[in-house]
């Protein structure tokens, strides 16, 4: 394995999806700006398709999973779900705070799932005969209430999915290297940006308040700041965070050249673009790893990622 190479093994996996076993301090809950997590979160792309995707795997394999009420483990199943959702309403109601925005205050989250509690005993209580889609339908009727509440009871009902940890185990296997496609053409790259990042069209560049902000190292704790960039006097230091802004130069340049020369020909005279010409050739192979953020835009409110 090589030194870009991760393995998350499958006892993590509940505290990358949120489940029982994840414990966020309240302290972070509170306080946290979300300053420091955007490097990582834009810098390791590969990182956030696999835990995407163990997210979305281990919620679909939930989801897909029938209820057979004589059947004694999945009894067993809406006995865990049920008594989760019981202690995740009496830690909230018992807390009872409101951190602020973006974070739902507590109260809102116990009426959610007050009413999701409700509607999953219904359920139950129906005494439905054969397979029923008891899991898919609580998801839904969460996500119908809000996305927070949606994501809570995901969170939950994963928690019946142990059965496939060691395709999670699989799916968190990152290699972050990132190989050049050199024979690709400049038109078959433009398509990928137009495809991958057709987001980054509904950014107006030319306007200041896009670029506004600019993001940098803080010398005295080495941790990531953002500025106004018409207050800082050395732009070299700036952070690559504008990812948008960047393939967005990228395409520009991309629109000034041969359509049919190579990419490899075209970083010969652009060698500062190698790093991103990679990123969209690797990133047009994934679902999850591109957040559609603008960074440098004043009102991007990091903890929305």
């Amino acid at each position: 394995m090589g030194r870009h190479d991760y393995v998350y093994p499958a006892r993590w996996r509940r505290r990358i999806l949120g489940g029982r076993r994840a414990h966020v301090p309240l302290s972070l809950r509170t306080a946290a700006t979300g300053l420091g997590l955007i490097p990582y979160v834009l810098n390791h792309p590969l990182i956030m398709e696999a835990w995407a995707r163990a997210r979305e795997f281990a919620l679909a394999s939930a989801c897909a999973r029938t209820v057979n009420f004589a059947n004694e483990k999945d009894q067993a199943d809406i006995t865990l779900v049920s008594d989760l959702m019981d202690k995740a309403m009496a830690y909230f109601t018992e807390r009872n705070i409101d951190p602020g925005s973006p974070f739902p205050s507590d109260a809102s989250i116990v009426k959610c799932l007050t009413s999701a509690r409700e509607y999953f005993a219904q359920q139950i209580d129906s005494g439905s005969e054969g397979d029923v889609a008891l899991w898919s339908d609580l998801y839904n009727y969460a996500s119908s209430i809000d996305a927070d509440c949606g994501s809570l009871v995901a969170s939950l009902i994963t928690e019946i999915t142990d059965d496939i940890d060691d395709e999670i185990d699989n799916l968190l296997r990152v290699s972050e290297v990132f190989c050049l496609e050199p024979t690709r053409t400049v038109a078959e790259t433009r398509d990928l940006i137009a495809d991958t990042y057709s987001w980054v069209g509904d950014i107006d560049f030319d306007d200041p308040r896009n670029t506004e902000y600019m993001w940098y190292l803080s010398k005295t704790n080495e941790e990531p700041r953002r500025i106004k960039r018409s207050e800082v006097n050395k732009p070299e230091s700036e952070l690559q965070i504008g990812i948008a802004r960047r393939v967005y130069e990228l395409d520009q340049l991309l629109a000034q050249t041969d359509p049919n020369e190579t990419i490899a020909q075209f970083l010969l005279n652009n060698p500062d673009q190698r790093y991103w010409v990679a990123r969209v050739q690797l990133m047009s192979k994934t679902v999850y790893g591109e957040p559609q953020h603008n960074a440098l835009n004043g009102e991007f409110l990091p903890l929305s990622l």
